[in-house]
C-alpha cells in the first residue's frame, strides 16, 4: 500500500520513474519503500545544488598535471566540489548525475568555465604562470548547444582557445556521437585541446578515434590500479 491520496501516489510514481530512468536497461519500476529514501536524497541534492549555484557556494579545485619525465607542472584540471560549509558533503559522483537529470548541469557548466578562466587569467597576471586548464563537459552541454557559447568566457578573461582543454568521457562521447563530433571539430579548429576521459570503460572501437579530433586519451583508473602487482 503506497498511499490513499493523489499527492502521495504521484510522489511514489515520480520516485519510481526516476529509478527507472537511472536503470535504462529495465525500463519499468514499481515503487518500493527503498526507492523513497533514494528519491528524497535526490531531491535534497537538487535543492542544495540549486541554492549553491545561486549563492556561488561551490568551489573549484585544480589538480595539477605533471610531466612524468621532468616533474614540471604542464597543466591542471578543474574539479567542482560541494560547498565545504554545508553540513553534508556530497561527492561529484552523486551530485553531477543529479545535475544532468535536472538540467542544472547547464548553469553549473557555465559557472565552472567562467571560474576556471578567471583563475587561469589571475595566475598568468600575478605569477606569469602559463598553463592550460582541462574542463569537464557533459554530453548535455553539447546537445543543448551550450559549449561554443559558454567557452567565450575565454575572451572575457583575456585568454585564448589553447588555454582550454575540453574533456568529455568516452561514454558520453559515444552516446551522443553525431551531436558531439561537429562541436569537437570546431573547438579543435579554434585551438582547444580535446581529451577523452575514462577511456576503456565503454564499448567504443579504436577505429572511432579516427573520427574524433582527440588530443589526449585519459585511461580509466581500472587499467592502472594495482599495476605494480601485475606483470
Amino acid at each position: 500500500f503506497d498511499g490513499n491520496e493523489a499527492d502521495a501516489l504521484l510522489r511514489c510514481a515520480e520516485a519510481a520513474m526516476y529509478k527507472a530512468k537511472r536503470e535504462k536497461h529495465l525500463g519499468v519500476r514499481f515503487f518500493e519503500a527503498a526507492i523513497h529514501g533514494e528519491f528524497k536524497e535526490r531531491l535534497d541534492i537538487e535543492h542544495s545544488l540549486s541554492r549553491a549555484l545561486a549563492n556561488q557556494e561551490l568551489t573549484l579545485h585544480y589538480q595539477p598535471q605533471l610531466c612524468r619525465r621532468t616533474g614540471r607542472v604542464i597543466g591542471c584540471e578543474a574539479l567542482v566540489r560541494w560547498p565545504e560549509s554545508y553540513p553534508t558533503r556530497v561527492s561529484p559522483g552523486r551530485f553531477i548525475p543529479v545535475a544532468e537529470e535536472t538540467g542544472l548541469i547547464r548553469p553549473l557548466g557555465r559557472w565552472v568555465i567562467d571560474t576556471a578562466c578567471r583563475q587561469v587569467a589571475e595566475w598568468r597576471r600575478e605569477h606569469d604562470l602559463r598553463i592550460p586548464v582541462a574542463i569537464n563537459f557533459s554530453a548535455m552541454q553539447f546537445t543543448a548547444g551550450d559549449v561554443l557559447s559558454d567557452i567565450k568566457a575565454l575572451e572575457r578573461h583575456g585568454l585564448d582557445y589553447p588555454d582550454i582543454e575540453v574533456e568529455i568521457t568516452e561514454t558520453a562521447t559515444m552516446a551522443e556521437l553525431e551531436a558531439v563530433l561537429p562541436i569537437l571539430g570546431r573547438l579543435r579548429d579554434l585551438g582547444c585541446s580535446i581529451a577523452i576521459d575514462d577511456f576503456g570503460t565503454g564499448y567504443s572501437s579504436l577505429s572511432y578515434l579516427k573520427r574524433i579530433p582527440v588530443t589526449h586519451l585519459k585511461l580509466d583508473q581500472s587499467f592502472v590500479h594495482d599495476l605494480h602487482e601485475n606483470d
